[in-house]
């Protein structure tokens, strides 16, 4: 039997890349594949259990990245509205329970970090948020609280201000600066 909790999982893949320019950053290669695809594979790649794939711009392309039978796509026609949007859409599709939320934009995330946050969670925190030298990153880990709060978050925002002040955040530290490494501008893929 396993200690690695039930967590499932959804992959932020719905943003405008208005920062990147006329092209889907999210279809854009780097080191010879979309940029989306290193999210999926990450997850695909790990003990998450089911995991939602919430498209926006693209949609179909972004989806075609996900042939996994544990992954589940939504579509968000509201992605234009910001990542709250998004968000919501993933969280109303994914499995009770603690959810695990990737970004799409984030190629360097791998399955063993995720298995390391995966591995400091525990039942009843209010969230687990990786730290890089005391610096918030992502992927977190949202619990049932955390989750119905964040159902309520409008605009472009995503669930950091939720955290804040709470001592019911597991604050997990990590070495790779992975957790807070996306790609925004084509000055990001050079890496």
């Amino acid at each position: 039997m396993s200690d690695i909790p039930i967590v499932s999982g959804i992959i932020l893949a719905a943003g405008l890349s208005r920062r990147f320019g006329a092209e889907n950053k999210l279809l854009a290669p780097w080191r010879g594949r979309p940029l989306a695809s290193y999210a999926i594979e990450a997850a695909m790649n790990s003990a998450i259990q089911d995991v939602v794939l919430v498209t926006g711009q693209d949609g179909d392309a972004v989806a075609d990245l996900a042939t996994a039978a544990k992954f589940h796509r939504v579509h968000n026609p509201n992605f234009a509205d910001g990542l709250s949007s998004s968000l919501r859409a993933g969280l109303a599709a994914a499995p009770q329970g603690p959810v695990m939320v990737l970004l799409a934009d984030m190629p360097m995330v791998t399955p063993p970090l995720i298995a390391s946050l995966l591995g400091a969670w525990r039942e009843g925190a209010y969230a687990l948020v990786p730290e890089y030298q005391g610096q918030g990153g992502n992927p977190v880990i949202l619990g049932d609280a955390a989750r119905a709060d964040a159902m309520a978050l409008t605009d472009d925002r995503g669930a950091r201000g939720l955290f804040k002040g709470r001592t019911d955040v597991i604050r997990h530290p990590v070495l790779d600066k992975a957790t807070l490494r996306d790609f925004d501008s084509s000055e990001d893929f050079a890496v």
